[in-house]
């Protein structure tokens, strides 16, 4: 009797470790390019539109507290938030989609990102920062893409990303 496999193999979500400190160090260059284009499109958003990012209901979750409380925030953003957000959208959801639109376009990588990055900002529900959660989900899936979809890299340049906006809030930026 042959037992069919009905679990997803590990290394097929991302979960694979090749070459794991230059997947570090692209995920924490990746994460500071993210933070900077992150900034720079809340700035955008800020400056040109009258949209508040705040909703005037009093202190932010992360401003108050004290430093073990932002600490333990950013750990959550490392190991909890940015690894599973990634083998959610990239290791799953962007591989799936390229396998879709494999044989419908040449363009098929492309259309799988961009859909990707689209679901991933909508799955944020909110609606100010949709352009900002879109451009990260460009850099973290090109960054799958490119690493052969090892999660490594774009997880910790997306823990990277989230701790540091936790950590500018903190102090009150």
């Amino acid at each position: 009797m042959v037992c069919k496999k009905t679990w997803i193999e590990a290394k097929l979500l991302g979960l694979k470790l090749n070459e794991p400190a230059k997947e570090i160090i692209l995920g924490l260059i990746f994460g500071g390019v993210m933070l900077a284009a992150n900034l720079a499109i809340t700035w955008l958003i800020v400056t040109y539109t009258s949209i508040p990012l705040d909703d005037g209901g009093g202190d932010s979750l992360f401003s108050s507290g004290s430093i073990f409380e932002m600490i333990a925030w950013v750990i959550v953003m490392f190991a909890v938030v940015g690894f599973s957000e990634e083998l959610l959208f990239r290791g799953f959801l962007q591989r799936r989609m390229e396998i879709y639109f494999r044989d419908r376009s040449q363009s098929y990588k492309m259309l799988a990102l961009i859909v990707t990055s689209i679901i991933f900002a909508a799955a944020h529900l909110d609606i100010v920062g949709l352009p900002t959660r879109f451009i990260l989900g460009l850099f973290l899936g090109y960054l799958a893409q490119r690493r052969k979809y090892s999660l490594l890299g774009p997880s910790v340049a997306h823990g990277f990303n989230n701790s540091a906006v936790i950590v500018l809030v903190f102090f009150g930026f």
